[in-house]
């Protein structure tokens, strides 16, 4: 069971190359609407339903220049894990675990329970390195119904800061059905 989830953790928290801006990102925002959650985002990223790498969507910002490295993102992963008897708690430990053993000089600053539209969820923020590159990741995971949903938000932690407003708003505003 512990390499099932650690193939999982490593599509959980996927990075592309380039860098975004935050400009006028908080006015005009569009949805996602989906058979089992909804999401709203800022209608200047850019939209991934490909399903590549397991995920459910990815939400791109846009290109600041063309000499950006990264392109911050927001990407959700549904894990079925029925059978599993997975509670938020296990995955939580689970994911503690793991994030010191498969992220490269791991930091974790905010390890913290939450609750939002009646559900009870982990956040999580930590910093790394993965294949050469320093990165910020935030975090939101729930159990239910026997499946994991990982909401994950990823950065450069020179940008973290700047794209915390937005991201923020993302992952507060996904709802599950």
């Amino acid at each position: 069971m512990k390499g099932f989830f650690l193939i999982l953790f490593f599509t959980k928290s996927i990075f592309f190359f380039g860098q975004s801006g935050t400009k006028d990102v908080l006015t005009d925002w569009n949805s996602i609407v989906d058979s089992s959650f909804s999401i709203s985002y800022p209608k200047t990223w850019t939209v991934d339903r490909s399903g590549e790498n397991g995920t459910s969507f990815y939400l791109f910002s846009p290109f600041l220049s063309s000499n950006d490295v990264f392109q911050e993102n927001v990407n959700l992963i549904i894990q079925d894990v029925k059978g599993y008897g997975i509670t938020l708690d296990e995955y939580t430990q689970f994911s503690i675990d793991d994030i010191g053993k498969s992220i490269q000089n791991s930091r974790i600053l905010e390890n913290i329970r939450k609750n939002a539209h009646g559900l009870s969820y982990h956040k999580m923020v930590y910093t790394g390195e993965i294949n050469g590159f320093n990165l910020t990741f935030m975090q939101y995971y729930w159990v239910e119904n026997e499946k994991v949903y990982l909401l994950t938000f990823t950065a450069e932690p020179d940008q973290f800061s700047k794209y915390l407003p937005v991201a923020d708003r993302i992952l507060n505003s996904f709802v599950m059905k």
